[in-house]
């Protein structure tokens, strides 16, 4: 049982990384930075559609520990 909890704890406080490259080096082209997009959030009321809000969020690139990022700017 000793060795068993040993293993687990060593399991458990391994750091895992995907290293130093750019996330497996895959690079992400899905979006660009200043890209928004907007959503309008409706609901039904008795058959009858009510609009309920908006959501709207746009891309910025910034730094975060030394690392470039997409950040959700409002």
């Amino acid at each position: 049982m000793k060795k068993i909890c040993t293993l687990i704890f060593i399991l458990l406080t391994l750091k895992l990384s995907a290293g130093d490259d750019d996330f497996c080096g895959i690079r992400n082209t899905t979006f660009q930075a200043g890209e928004n997009i907007t959503y309008h959030i409706y609901y039904t009321l008795a058959g009858v559609y009510v609009m309920g809000g908006e959501a709207s969020f746009t891309t910025s690139i910034e730094q975060l520990n030394g690392k470039i990022v997409y950040n959700r700017a409002r």
